[in-house]
């Protein structure tokens, strides 16, 4: 089984996706939803803004009180320049161009700024495993799906250097939406998996991920802006 430590440590992480504070900090999350994220770094000490597509989310932002703009990165109205981090969590594989995303937030961030990404790992162990079943493909909301050497080669072009890849443990979440879809069953009420057997499953996936960061069922990457 994987030791409870580290996948403690991976949540903690999770929580600030491992962004490197800077002194004045300024940061974008870009399809921030229920803002929840903007939520806690403003209270890390972070100044937050978030850039959505559904206008009712940008609203009940807003009526908190957060920094929130309606639109896309390539239209958005920030100057260059204005962020230290930007994230995205789960947005890049719903977009028609992601290297011009990309390269949108590359002029967004400060020189030695960092982007923070996680999107599904089209390599995974649960893709292989569960073919058209996968959780991960999520037809016709994901439009582009990466593996590893294809999202580096995406932040090459758009102007980022090497990323720093992060673990990632969703094994479960992942072997108990994929096996809802090969049941015919909602996958997004889906979240433990039903049996012993695909218990172990998403653990061993878990493993996986444990002992190789590009075995996740997510890629995650923090990447800084080249010089």
């Amino acid at each position: 089984m994987l030791p409870l430590f580290p996948k403690r440590r991976w949540h903690a992480a999770l929580t600030i996706r491992e962004l490197p504070k800077p002194a004045r900090p300024r940061l974008l999350d870009v399809g921030f939803g229920d803002a929840s994220f903007l939520r806690r770094m403003q209270a890390a000490g972070w100044e937050v803004a978030g850039l959505e597509l559904d206008p009712n989310a940008v609203e009940a932002a807003r009526r908190v009180g957060l920094e929130a703009a309606h639109g896309t990165l390539e239209d958005a109205v920030y100057e260059p320049g204005s962020f230290d981090a930007i994230t995205l969590s789960h947005v890049i594989e719903h977009l028609h161009d992601p290297v011009a995303a990309l390269e949108a937030c590359a002029r967004l961030l400060r020189p030695d700024g960092v982007l923070w990404l996680a999107t599904p790992n089209f390599d995974s162990p649960g893709h292989r495993r569960f073919r058209r079943d996968w959780f991960g493909l999520d037809p016709p909301r994901h439009l582009v799906l990466f593996n590893r050497d294809v999202l580096e080669q995406a932040l090459a072009r758009a102007g980022f250097e090497r990323p720093t890849w992060l673990r990632s443990y969703r094994g479960e979440l992942v072997v108990a939406g994929s096996q809802a879809l090969a049941e015919d069953r909602d996958a997004a009420t889906a979240w433990t998996p039903g049996t012993w057997r695909l218990r172990n499953l998403a653990r061993a996936f878990d493993v996986a991920a444990a002992l190789r960061p590009e075995w996740g069922e997510e890629l995650v990457a923090i990447v800084r802006k080249s010089a």
